[in-house]
């Protein structure tokens, strides 16, 4: 199976059927956990784990659409709320990392940024307003301190890519998570934390790169994640 692309003189494409978003749509991913990650060929020189998880819209309300992740034998899931506004897929994000000033505290916010633009276009790059998201004792000194969160998107490429599921034509999207760490008596800490997404249009993502902060959440140390579509399906 080939993401169509739209050609420029075709009519504008419909946001939710350029990101295939209707309820009862899930994509099945084969998701390889580990270490030395490849950007040639996007893939672990050391796969410590092996797995299935599940992308499942499970309801749209009002133009809101919740996903939720699965995990193959876990009774871990992660929500997340998407909607479109105008030509743009907005979703609800929450990030968890290692507090770097004190590695037995970790650091969680949420917010709902930008995700793409419909259609994508190679070279395109957006970004969300720096927000402040919380305010926390992140340190020593018993004064609160402030974080910041925004993110930066770049489509990097249009490339065809292999997955178990078939062979697409896929925009590759490299996402950069910016956290700001203003502390009240010592110099601000900048924290990024990347991602990458291979959007086909009119089948949805179908290549995930990310790392996995469930059970380290210190982003130097933290496992990859490759997930490659294996199956698809759902609603008309």
């Amino acid at each position: 199976m080939v993401g169509a692309a739209c050609s420029p003189k075709d009519e504008p494409p419909v946001p939710s059927e350029y990101f295939n978003l209707a309820e009862g749509n899930w994509w099945e991913y084969e998701t390889r956990k580990g270490f030395g990650l490849d950007t040639a060929t996007w893939t672990l020189d050391s796969v410590i784990e092996s797995y299935h998880e599940t992308l499942t819209i499970t309801d749209e309300t009002d133009g809101v659409y919740t996903w939720v992740i699965t995990y193959e034998a876990d009774t871990f899931a992660d929500t997340m709320q998407a909607l479109i506004i105008g030509d743009t897929l907005m979703l609800s994000v929450i990030k968890t990392f290692t507090n770097p000033m004190d590695e037995t505290d970790t650091i969680t916010v949420s917010d709902t940024i930008p995700y793409a633009l419909c259609p994508l276009v190679v070279g395109m790059s957006w970004s969300s307003q720096e927000k402040f998201v919380m305010a926390a004792l992140l340190d020593t000194d018993l004064l609160e301190d402030s974080v910041f969160y925004h993110i930066e998107a770049l489509v990097e490429a249009q490339e065809d890519i292999v997955t178990p599921y078939g062979n697409f034509n896929a925009f590759r999207v490299y996402y950069r998570n910016k956290f700001r760490i203003k502390f009240t008596a010592q110099p601000v800490m900048n924290v990024e934390l990347p991602q990458r997404i291979w959007w086909a249009p009119e089948t949805g993502p179908v290549r995930w790169v990310d790392k996995d902060y469930r059970d380290e959440t210190n982003p130097l140390f933290a496992p990859w994640l490759v997930k490659n579509l294996f199956d698809m399906g759902g609603g008309e």
